[in-house]
């Protein structure tokens, strides 16, 4: 059985190998040591230091210091040029198919030789020497299910506890690491010290736009928080006029990093507006980029909670993902002032913006209506049929196309109809939507 000690003792040996390690998150009890619970994108997967992939080391000093610290923390190794590592992530989770995909590969351009391999909580890591040169991370470039794990990624590696409670193993320990074959390197790589294009710098301004705009990217492509962490730092040192200050490049990641991988939007719809009322606001026309920014963000959470957001200093600075309380307090009012204090009547004292939340109710409304309805139907079709909801036959017999016709379940959500009712929870601060829906009946908003 494996035990805590052991990871820290595992990591010493790899970091001996000269592979850069990194602490990652834990998995206790099924949720990640991050305390975010369900809401973590990545359980057990992004990393427990500040600067994430920037802080992978060798030294073991170091190395004792971490697992002193988070004794639960998983094992990360930095890949690419770090650790002379690029990993072949082969993930058959949800139907992504890895292996078959690259079975397709070797078909076409032979088989991929013996080399180090790792099992994971859905799939496989096949560890190859780095070539040199630039290897890139990339999701599903070489088709479905196959990743790339190259400069500037990381890898979970054993022996790690996965979010499903499996542990990451090594297959055949001992195997020497073999070289990334011809064909598979030709895809991979880009000729070492390359220059930049002519495209201009960022200008101040359009900083955090263009930030964001490349962590969604890399989000919709299946990155993790400490890749695009990574991404983000080399962007802003080389790609702006003037680069931002670290801690707003990591706020930026570990936002995006909130959102499901394989889109660079939130699972949620947005509320209905008019780009002209956007620019109404005296915040979008006079504030400066951190105010802006604050207040999208402060936008995106009172939607997620049916309008309203905690009326506190301690958790709306947090929400906004500011650096720092101090700045927060000192320049937000400018944003502040764009929402409605209300008092709850559980005395709750919360921050509402009236148009969205008059907006939440209606689709609210609308939700509870179809899900009445759709109750009905299936009652009526149980006291006919004596069945509920479809269910497979008991011999696995394909399920008749006359059944799944009658059959009236509640409209498919989509991004006109999905609505989530959330709660925010931060220490002992507790608000519940549901407050905000039964309060704001009968008022004219």
């Amino acid at each position: 059985m494996e035990t805590r000690n052991e990871r820290y003792q595992v990591a010493r040996e790899y970091a001996k190998r000269g592979w850069k390690i990194l602490p990652l998150h834990g998995v206790v009890s099924g949720c990640c040591t991050c305390r975010a619970t369900l809401a973590c994108a990545n359980p057990g997967k992004h990393p427990r230091t500040a600067h994430g992939l920037k802080d992978a080391s060798t030294d073991g000093h170091q190395i004792d210091k971490w697992w002193n610290k988070w004794p639960e923390a998983n094992v990360g190794i930095a890949t690419g040029i770090l650790s002379a590592l690029v990993v072949l992530d082969v993930d058959d989770k949800n139907g992504r198919a890895g292996s078959r995909t690259l079975q397709a590969l070797e078909a076409a351009y032979g088989e991929l030789p013996a080399t180090l391999t790792s099992t994971t909580g859905s799939g496989r890591h096949l560890y190859f020497r780095h070539p040199g040169g630039i290897v890139s991370n990339s999701a599903s470039l070489l088709g479905e299910g196959l990743d790339i794990r190259g400069d500037a990624g990381y890898v979970v590696a054993p022996p790690s506890i996965h979010a499903n409670g499996r542990m990451y193993q090594w297959a055949n320990p001992g195997t020497d690491i073999a070289s990334l074959p011809d064909w598979l390197m030709g895809l991979l790589t880009e000729p070492a010290h390359q220059q930049p294009t002519d495209e201009p710098l960022v200008p101040v301004g359009q900083r955090n736009t263009s930030l964001t705009k490349v962590a969604g990217k890399l989000r919709g492509r299946g990155a993790d928080r400490g890749e695009i962490e990574a991404e983000l730092i080399e962007a802003n040192t080389n790609r702006l006029v003037e680069p931002l200050p670290i801690a707003e490049v990591v706020r930026i990641a570990k936002s995006i990093s909130n959102y499901p991988k394989g889109t660079s939007q939130p699972n949620l719809p947005w509320f209905q507006f008019f780009v002209r009322d956007w620019f109404s606001y005296r915040v979008v026309r006079l504030g400066n980029e951190f105010q802006r920014g604050w207040f999208i963000q402060l936008m995106a959470s009172a939607w997620e909670r049916g309008g309203a957001i905690p009326a506190s200093d301690d958790i709306l600075w947090k929400l906004a993902g500011a650096s720092s309380k101090e700045l927060f307090e000192a320049e937000a009012q400018l944003v502040i002032d764009e929402f409605e204090g209300w008092t709850l009547p559980n005395g709750s004292r919360v921050l509402v913006h009236p148009w969205m939340a008059q907006h939440y109710v209606e689709q609210a409304e609308k939700y509870r209506q179809r899900c009445e309805a759709s109750e009905k139907a299936v009652a009526a079709r149980r006291a006919k049929t004596g069945r509920g909801l479809i269910e497979l036959p008991a011999d696995d017999r394909p399920v008749d196309r006359l059944d799944m016709e009658a059959e009236v379940e509640p409209e498919a959500e989509t991004e006109n109809t999905k609505i989530q009712r959330s709660s925010y929870q931060v220490e002992d601060d507790h608000f519940d939507s549901t407050d905000l829906i039964e309060n704001s009946r009968g008022r004219n908003l």
